[in-house]
């Protein structure tokens, strides 16, 4: 299992960067907020965001983990929400909607950040009779079941990261996992962590964590996957919308990276390019960078151990003030 560094973490934060209203929205932006339904993360296209303190959800990611469908109208600029007996449907810059064809005012117009439409969380899960619930130690928003968690539950970045990323995976052949860099990889100067999830939109997410070796701090690239073929995954980071400064300024805008499962089990890294100042260039030859499948876990009642088959999340008032021991 990998082994989390004790040290003070410097976060160089992932902006959502779609416009210029995005980035100013942004300004106060506290850390990476993730939405989970039942207890399963959800995944999708476009982050959720702060705008003016109040927590946004992708209208399409929230709406199909909720059960609900989605139809969007071109020509009208229309989004039609169903669930059962209860239809919403969305103006796009208009500030109501309508509940079964009763007029219901929004306290902010509806719009389209990265060609999504991002609306309030309650709106949308309010809308079909749903609980809304935040946990503000890991800025989660959680719709269905409570997920609070006790005053000295304060995890550190790396720990928040851990917790609400983690994946299992039964499927030896799936990418779907939480991946560990090996050990047997040698020379670089940085662990990293892959957490790929299905995204709900298609295809897959992946966040990857660098832990810097030789100096105190740490980056979270996100990146959007597609498969090649059964073994083979497409990565693109794209540093103008998920950027972390030291990259971007640096005059990369973009990482593709592709992976593939191999007869071991574990994954590869195979190619590598990054878009600097508008050149297409090969970084390196990754012949060998690996990574293994690491076991799912979160953070215990012990001080911070990694603890496989952990509790679910709304048990994490259990947990103590979280100081990992290795």
């Amino acid at each position: 299992m990998m082994k989390i560094m004790h040290k003070k973490f410097i976060l160089p934060l992932v902006f959502l960067l779609t416009s210029a209203t995005a980035l100013s929205a942004l300004a106060n932006y506290e850390g990476l907020i993730t939405l989970v339904v039942d207890d399963k993360l959800v995944v999708s296209d476009v982050e959720p965001l702060k705008v003016n303190d109040v927590t946004h959800l992708s209208l399409s990611a929230v709406s199909k983990a909720l059960g609900a469908s989605v139809k969007w109208d071109n020509q009208n600029k229309t989004a039609t929400v169903q669930r059962g007996n209860v239809t919403l449907i969305f103006y796009l810059n208009q500030h109501y909607y309508l509940k079964n064809n009763q007029k219901l005012a929004l306290n902010v117009p509806v719009k389209l950040y990265d060609n999504r439409i991002l609306l309030p969380v309650r709106v949308i899960a309010e809308a079909f009779g749903e609980k809304v619930y935040w946990n503000e130690a890991l800025q989660e928003v959680s719709i269905g079941k409570d997920n609070n968690s006790s005053a000295n539950f304060r995890p550190g970045f790396i720990e928040k990261i851990f917790t609400k990323y983690s994946i299992d995976s039964q499927d030896q052949k799936s990418f779907v996992g939480t991946w560990g860099q090996s050990a047997s990889t040698p020379g670089l100067a940085k662990d990293t962590t892959l957490f790929i999830h299905p995204n709900i939109d298609g295809g897959f997410k992946v966040y990857k964590l660098l832990q810097l070796k030789n100096s105190p701090g740490e980056e979270l690239l996100i990146g959007k996957a597609t498969p090649k073929g059964a073994d083979r995954l497409h990565v693109m980071y794209d540093l103008r919308t998920y950027y972390t400064a030291s990259d971007y300024e640096r005059g990369y805008y973009e990482i593709t990276q592709d992976y593939r499962i191999g007869e071991d089990k574990a994954l590869h890294l195979v190619d590598q390019y990054v878009l600097l100042n508008g050149n297409r260039l090969k970084a390196f030859n990754p012949t060998d960078v690996v990574f293994d499948r690491e076991p799912f876990y979160r953070y215990g009642a012990d001080g911070g151990e990694n603890t496989p088959n952990p509790a679910p999340a709304q048990n994490l008032g259990a947990f103590s003030d979280s100081k990992p021991k290795g």
